[in-house]
C-alpha cells in the first residue's frame, strides 16, 4: 500500500478527548478516496499527520514504503515533495506571477533552468490554466487561483494529491469545472487522491471509495460510496436534478479506474 494508517490517534492534551481515535485505513497507488464527515470529525487532522505538521499520539503511519510516524525534521521537506496539497486557503505569493509561483517550487527541488521552463508550461496546460503565465497571482479570479494552486501541488509529480475542501469558495459550476480537471489529472498522471469535501453531489456522482468520519473515528469505508448513506433515494435524486442544472450529465465521473484496487 502507498499509504497506511495503523490505529492512529491524536490528542491535543490528556485532559481533552482524542481528535482522531484508532484510525485504520489504506490508500493504494493511483486510488481515489473521499473523506467525508461533519466539521471537527478528524479529516484535517489526517492530512496534518500525513504532512508531518503534527505527530500522532499513538499508532503508525506508513507512506511510500517507510514509516513516517516519527520522521526527522530534516526529512520532512523530502516527504512533502511526494505529497501535493491544496487546502481551502490558497496561499499564493500574490505579487509574483503564475509562472514565478511555480518556479519557487521547482527551484527548491533543485530543477535546472531547462526543466523549470518545460515543467511550468506542461503543468499549466495540464491544469487547464487559461490566463497568461505572466499574470500576477493577485489579478487572477478565484477559479484561476485554484488552478494555479493545483499546478503547484502537482508540478513535482507527487505520489498522492491531498485536497482539504479546496473548492468550497467556488460557485457550483466553477467547482464542477475544477473537479473535471482533477479527474483528468488523476487519469493522466496516476497519482492517488485523498479528498475531503462537503460537496455531496460530486461525491455521489464520482463513484469512488468513501471514508466517513464522525467524532474522530472512521465510521464506514465503502467502495463506490455516496456522501450520506442514510439519505433517501428521493433526496439523492432531487439533489442530482439540482446538480444537473449547472453540470452536464456524467456517468460516474471516476467510474473507469485504471487499476483494480
Amino acid at each position: 500500500m502507498m499509504l497506511e494508517f495503523r490505529r492512529v490517534s491524536f490528542q491535543n492534551s490528556p485532559q481533552k478527548p482524542p481528535v482522531l481515535r484508532d484510525a485504520n485505513f489504506c490508500v493504494a497507488g493511483g486510488e481515489w478516496v473521499f473523506l467525508v464527515g461533519p466539521p471537527q470529525s478528524g479529516k484535517s487532522t489526517i492530512f496534518r499527520l500525513l504532512l508531518a505538521q503534527m505527530r500522532a499520539t499513538s499508532g503508525q503511519i506508513f507512506f511510500d514504503g517507510r514509516e513516517i510516524t516519527a520522521i526527522s525534521e530534516g526529512q520532512i521537506p523530502y516527504l512533502r515533495r511526494k505529497i501535493g496539497f491544496v487546502g481551502a486557503q490558497w496561499p499564493l505569493v500574490e505579487h509574483l506571477n503564475a509562472a514565478q509561483n511555480l518556479e519557487l517550487c521547482l527551484r527548491a527541488a533543485g530543477a535546472t533552468n531547462g526543466e523549470i521552463e518545460r515543467k511550468i508550461g506542461e503543468t499549466l496546460r495540464d491544469v487547464e490554466f487559461s490566463d497568461s503565465p505572466q499574470t500576477p497571482a493577485r489579478e487572477l479570479d478565484a477559479q484561476a487561483q485554484l488552478r494555479l494552486c493545483l499546478a503547484r501541488a502537482v508540478i513535482l509529480r507527487p505520489l498522492i494529491l491531498v485536497l482539504d475542501d479546496a473548492a468550497r469558495e467556488l460557485a457550483p459550476a466553477r467547482a464542477w469545472a475544477i473537479y473535471e480537471t482533477l479527474a483528468k489529472l488523476w487519469q493522466t498522471h496516476g497519482f492517488a487522491v485523498l479528498m475531503a469535501t462537503h460537496d455531496a453531489a460530486f461525491v455521489d456522482e464520482a463513484g469512488a471509495r468513501v471514508l466517513r468520519l464522525a467524532a474522530g473515528e472512521i465510521e464506514s469505508d465503502i467502495e463506490n460510496g455516496v456522501f450520506d448513506p442514510n439519505e433517501s433515494q428521493r433526496q439523492r435524486a432531487q439533489r442530482r436534478l439540482e446538480f444537473l442544472e449547472f453540470s452536464p450529465p456524467v456517468e460516474r465521473l471516476l467510474k473507469h479506474h485504471k487499476n483494480d484496487f
